[in-house]
């Protein structure tokens, strides 16, 4: 992913958590809120609740792979991941992650490319 293509800022976390439509998986939540004209962003809320650094990071890792695996993503949306327990589990793949994301966004109507 390029940079452009990352939320970075507190802000616009803030204002996805706020206004942004949730979409809920086993594994994972979904913020989903409007963004830049033509470009999606994706950022990952990974708390100290999920596990110390090495937990953190792998999830992180699972995250950033199931999006680079995805087809299609919504076209001007920002959105914010964040694990659930089910992330926790050992065995998880990044294929399991991708099929579970790919599901969640099939749900959003319009606007994939």
């Amino acid at each position: 992913m390029a940079g452009y293509e990352r939320l970075r800022k507190s802000s616009d976390f803030t204002r996805i958590m706020n206004e942004g439509r949730l979409l809920k998986g086993s594994m994972l939540l979904i913020r989903l809120a409007p963004g830049l004209e033509g470009i999606t962003r994706i950022g990952y809320a990974v708390s100290k609740r999920n596990g110390n650094a090495v937990k953190r990071n792998r999830i992180k890792r699972l995250f950033r792979a199931a999006a680079r695996m995805q087809v299609s993503l919504p076209i001007s949306k920002d959105m914010v991941l964040v694990p659930r327990a089910g992330m926790l589990a050992e065995g998880i793949k990044a294929q399991d992650v991708a099929e579970e994301l790919r599901r969640l966004l099939a749900t959003v109507a319009g606007g994939v490319r």
